[in-house]
């Protein structure tokens, strides 16, 4: 008997593990909205996986795609209240990451 037959038969809750790749192709996965395609605004369209948790007051979303490293670096530091003097030493010392683009 397979074990997954064996443990729905004593009523055990079990499912496969699977990898990324084999989430975003799941029909499952597709179905229910765990796996969600959107645009980052530097690589363009990326598939991703949902939010697992489902509430019915407070429904989380995704918006955007993570930013890339050091793509909000300066601005960070700016907010920071770092001077652009500072920022440039920062950076020409590798201390901080700026995305090249």
């Amino acid at each position: 008997m397979e074990i997954e037959k064996l443990l729905a038969s004593n009523n055990v809750p079990a499912g496969a593990v699977m990898s990324v790749p084999e989430v975003m192709v799941s029909q499952h996965a597709l179905d229910t909205g765990m796996v969600q395609v959107m645009d980052q605004e530097v690589i363009g369209k990326l598939f991703t996986t949902g939010i697992p948790m489902h509430f019915s007051k407070t429904p989380g979303e995704i918006r955007k795609g993570a930013p890339l490293l050091g793509q909000h670096s300066v601005e960070i530091l700016k907010e920071a209240g770092f001077a652009d003097a500072a920022i440039s030493t920062l950076v020409e010392n590798k201390v901080v990451e700026v995305y090249a683009g």
